[in-house]
């Protein structure tokens, strides 16, 4: 629309384009290699398929110091990222959207190519009609760092939806996030903050505080092998896993905070529908929902080890945990302060539940007039 760049090596600095329009990258069309563009402003910038600003085909790209208000495209509602080994760094995105009847992934960025980079950006008030309201990841090696997502949405993936591989995602802040329908203000959908699809991601030192979904208030994990470590879940709500909805396989929870988190339904902090699934050095507290206070088990041959459970409750079964799959070992948690109607602390629905080392303090189950009327103060067995 503005500008199109096929040589190497080329530098735009210090500039600014509005009211731009065009097919794909409606301000800068980048074809060459090792391109820079820092110091730029694009406002109201509109691209009808890929790119509302800048589409970037090229390798070794490099976006710094740049700002994006009211950009809007299909895929990337600012950015499309073809090439590989982008780098965008230090980037404000204000009000961009991938928002059409059908489709509409990326509000902000799309990454199709490999190796790229997002650091020290912001996005606010972002937003795409079905996936990644500010991140859709399809490439692979993708890494995001020190950012900070706040007030957006999408049908799945609130902030960020994650389909390539070998994704990291790292001391970034998501606030105000939530997975829509679009047609309603109810949460409905998956994911508040993150949808991960792909393999092998990693979530390391993140802060989500205010993020809802249907399921998975902060993360909703369908992938394999996805690893959610050091991440501090504040005051975020779903109906079924207020904080993370588990329905991959072999996840790992690890070092992780989840502090006044409400389900609707079931697991008040988790739900665990998949398989191998590993929690461990984790703390639960001020966690509720109707079965399963803090985590509820659907799936198979998960272990939960060295986790605090303090002041929890569930409106029916487990006030920590309801387990209804198999094979599930609690070994050394800690249980205290916590209520339900049956089961104060756990529920056993499952066959071949093991608790060992652990230890079960000031535990009721109540009825709903808080009286000792109901089983299993501390655990109530119904599987075998």
């Amino acid at each position: 629309g503005a500008i199109y760049i096929d040589g190497t090596n080329v530098k735009i600095e210090d500039s600014s384009a509005a009211f731009s329009a065009a097919v794909n990258g409606s301000a800068i069309y980048v074809a060459g290699n090792y391109v820079v563009i820092c110091h730029f402003n694009s406002s109201f910038a509109n691209a009808t398929m890929d790119g509302g600003s800048i589409f970037i085909e090229g390798d070794g790209v490099e976006i710094n110091n740049t700002n994006f208000k009211f950009a809007s495209s299909v895929y990337g509602g600012a950015i499309y990222v073809a090439g590989d080994g982008a780098n965008i760094n230090n980037a404000t995105f204000t009000s961009c959207s991938a928002t059409v009847d059908q489709g509409g992934y990326g509000g902000a960025i799309y990454v199709a190519g490999d190796d790229t980079k997002i650091i020290d950006s912001q996005f606010f008030q972002f937003s795409a009609s079905d996936k990644g309201g500010a991140i859709f990841v399809a490439g692979e090696d993708l890494e995001i760092e020190g950012c900070r997502f706040q007030y957006g949405s999408a049908v799945d993936g609130g902030a960020i939806y994650i389909e390539g591989s070998n994704t990291l995602v790292y001391r970034s802040n998501f606030l105000n996030i939530g997975a829509t329908s679009h047609e309603s203000i109810n949460y409905t959908t998956s994911g508040g903050a993150i949808y991960v699809a792909g393999n092998d991601t990693q979530i390391i030192k993140n802060y989500f505080t205010q993020t809802n979904a249907g399921d998975g208030g902060a993360i909703y994990v369908a992938g394999k092998g996805t690893e959610i470590l050091g991440d501090k879940f504040i005051e975020v709500k779903a109906g079924n896993g207020a904080a993370v909805y588990v329905n991959g396989s072999d996840t790992i929870i690890d070092g992780s905070l989840f502090n006044r988190s409400l389900a609707t339904y079931d697991g008040g902090a988790i739900y665990l529908a998949g398989v191998n699934t590993t929690i461990l050095n984790s703390t639960f507290e001020y966690n509720n929902a109707t079965r399963g206070g803090t985590i509820y088990i659907a799936g198979n041959d998960a272990s939960i080890t060295d986790i605090t459970f303090l002041y929890f409750h569930a409106n029916d079964k487990g006030g920590a945990i309801f387990v209804a799959g198999e094979n599930l070992e609690i070994d050394n948690c800690r249980f205290q302060y916590g209520s339900a109607t049956d089961g104060g602390a756990i529920y056993i629905e499952g066959s071949n539940t093991t608790v060992s080392h652990s230890n079960f303090l000031n535990l009721g189950a109540v009825d709903s007039n808080l009286n000792y009327t109901t089983s299993g103060g501390a655990i109530y067995v119904a599987g075998n």
